[in-house]
C-alpha cells in the first residue's frame, strides 16, 4: 500500500476502468491516491503506486472522484453517498454533464460540494501526443461552499497539469458535446462498421478518417452509449447529419 504523505492531498477514486486507471497514474505523483473497484485491483494499483482500498475508505477522503460509466453512475453514487464525509468535494469525470450532476445533487448530502468535469482526453490521446498538456477539460462548479478549494483545483489542472480549463454550465456542455463528440464518434463508428481499408492512394483527408476509425475501435461500447444515448442533444445532432446527407444526395441526383 502506498504510504500517505502529510503534505499531499488525499484523493479517493471510485472506479478503476480505463480512465480511472489513467487518472490514478496521472495523479499518483501529486496526491495520495486511494482507489476502489468492484474487481480485485490490488496488484494493478500497487504497480502504479496507488493504494487499493475499500469503498468506505475511498469515500471518506476529502476529495472523491467518481470514475465509472454513466450506466453504473447512480448505483455507485447511491452506495457511496452515505459514506462520504460532510465537507468533502465530489467530482465526476463523465462525458456528459447534465445527468451525472442531477444525480449528484439528488443523492449527495447538502454538506458535500459538487464539481462536474469532463477531461476530453485519455490514455490513448496522451500516448499519441506525448502527454496531456494543452488538452481541454470542461469545468462545471455546481454546489460549492469552499471556492478557495475549487480555485486550487482549477490552478492545479491549469498550472501543474497544463490543461486548458474551460468553465461551462452542464447544459451548454452537453449541447457542445453533441457536436464535438456525438458527431465525430458517430462518423468514426460508421467507418468501423464499413471496415474502411488502407489504400496506397490515401489522401490526407482519408488518412485522418482512418485515424478516426482506429481511435473509435479502441473505445468501449459503454462510452459510445454514453455519448449518444445519455446526451439529450445527441439525437438532434445525428438527425442534422442525416438531413445534411439527404440534401447532398438530392443535390447529386439533381445535378447528374
Amino acid at each position: 500500500m502506498t504510504q500517505a504523505v502529510d503534505h499531499m492531498p488525499q484523493i479517493g477514486v471510485i472506479g478503476f476502468g480505463a480512465f480511472g486507471r489513467f487518472l490514478c497514474e496521472t495523479l499518483a505523483h501529486h496526491a495520495d491516491i486511494g482507489v476502489c473497484d468492484q474487481r480485485d485491483i490490488a496488484e494493478e494499483a500497487r504497480q502504479i503506486g496507488v493504494a487499493a482500498l475499500d469503498l468506505a475508505e475511498v469515500a471518506a477522503r476529502p476529495i472523491v472522484v467518481i470514475a465509472v460509466t454513466v450506466n453504473h453512475f447512480e448505483e455507485v453514487l447511491a452506495s457511496a453517498a452515505k459514506l462520504i464525509t460532510p465537507g468533502a468535494i465530489v467530482v465526476d469525470v463523465a462525458s456528459v454533464k447534465m445527468r451525472p450532476i442531477e444525480l449528484m445533487q439528488r443523492h449527495l448530502p447538502a454538506q458535500c460540494d459538487i464539481l462536474g468535469t469532463h477531461p476530453l482526453f485519455g490514455a490513448q490521446t496522451a500516448g499519441a501526443l506525448g502527454g496531456i498538456a494543452g488538452q481541454p477539460i470542461a469545468f462545471c462548479p455546481v454546489r460549492i461552499s469552499d471556492m478557495q478549494r475549487v480555485d486550487r483545483i482549477r490552478a492545479f489542472l491549469a498550472e501543474t497539469l497544463g490543461l486548458r480549463v474551460v468553465e461551462i454550465g452542464p447544459e451548454e456542455h452537453d449541447r457542445e458535446m453533441a457536436r464535438v463528440q456525438a458527431l465525430t464518434h458517430l462518423i468514426g463508428h460508421a467507418a468501423v462498421e464499413m471496415d474502411l481499408p488502407e489504400s496506397p492512394l490515401a489522401t490526407l483527408a482519408y488518412t485522418r478518417l482512418l485515424e478516426l476509425k482506429r481511435n473509435m475501435a479502441n473505445h468501449s461500447a459503454d462510452l459510445f452509449h454514453t455519448i449518444q444515448g445519455d446526451n439529450p442533444y445527441a439525437a438532434e445532432a445525428r438527425r442534422a447529419l442525416r438531413d445534411a446527407l439527404d440534401r447532398l444526395e438530392s443535390r447529386i441526383d439533381r445535378d447528374s
